[in-house]
């Protein structure tokens, strides 16, 4: 059978079947299956590419929280156990027999207890013979027996400012160190103030005023109680400030003053060296 054949026999086909409409039953039962399965079915994401995040994030191990928990405990027991840094330590050449901190007599021989009464210390004394002291890696100093440095009160903090010091007693010797730069050393002895930004120099003091030698660099001197502009004291130098008020008097630098001044750099730039 030839396709015209066939079309024309479908034709006749489809022609003898009754165009019937479909019962009401029947489009009720067809509208209740419908929805049955709309109900059923699973909800489509409109955005199927996009993903879900969640609300929360991973749940942390009990485990992690133990090793962490440790670890802490580790650094405290490490920084408990570290020993506190020295910033006062003495110098080979000490002689003294102790020193009086703040009125507490302290064995020159125990070092820690040394170390620990140096640290806020308001005042020095050297007991039994001289004591060469450096502080860190800014200066050191050495007191002759008997002689006494006081330290100046931090602003309104109650520490101590170890730049700002008072000397009393037969003489004084400062040499300034590697890590001083930048910083100013105020000293006042009898009615002389002295203001040090890097040197080596020595104070003397005697019944009728106070003697300061330079051996290195520059100090400002004036007068206590005044605002009067710094002099410069040179290397080499000396001023003898008058108690009574009189004038400066200048002059050659003494070398029995600066002798102890020379021993002082030599044991300290040994102490500093790296």
């Amino acid at each position: 059978m030839n396709d015209p054949q066939r079309e024309s026999e479908i034709e006749r086909l489809l022609e003898g079947v009754a165009d019937r409409a479909p019962r009401l039953e029947y489009r009720s039962r067809v509208r209740e299956r419908f929805l049955a399965g709309a109900a059923a079915a699973p909800p489509v994401d409109v955005m199927p590419d996009e993903r879900v995040r969640s609300t929360s994030g991973p749940r942390t191990s009990w485990k992690v929280w133990v090793a962490l928990a440790a670890a802490a405990c580790v650094v405290a027991l490490l920084y408990l156990a570290k020993p506190a840094p020295r910033h006062w330590q003495v110098l080979p050449g000490s002689d003294a027999t102790a020193l009086r901190i703040d009125g507490e007599r302290v064995s020159i021989r125990d070092g820690e207890a040394l170390a620990a009464k140096l640290t806020d210390a308001r005042s020095v004394t050297a007991e039994g013979g001289s004591v060469r002291l450096c502080y860190r890696d800014q200066y050191a100093i050495e007191l002759p027996d008997a002689a006494r440095v006081d330290f100046a009160a931090f602003g309104s903090t109650g520490g101590v400012d170890a730049y700002r010091l008072g000397v009393s007693g037969e003489a004084l010797r400062v040499v300034t160190g590697p890590g001083f730069h930048g910083h100013e050393l105020s000293l006042s002895s009898g009615a002389a103030v002295l203001h040090v930004t890097g040197t080596a120099f020595a104070i003397d003091t005697t019944p009728t005023g106070v003697c300061i030698c330079g051996l290195a660099g520059k100090i400002g001197l004036l007068r206590k109680g005044t605002q009067d502009k710094d002099l410069p004291l040179e290397a080499g130098k000396q001023c003898f400030v008058p108690g009574d008020g009189g004038a400066f008097m200048w002059g050659r630098a003494e070398e029995s003053h600066l002798a102890p001044v020379r021993a002082l750099e030599a044991a300290a730039a040994d102490h500093w060296r790296p």
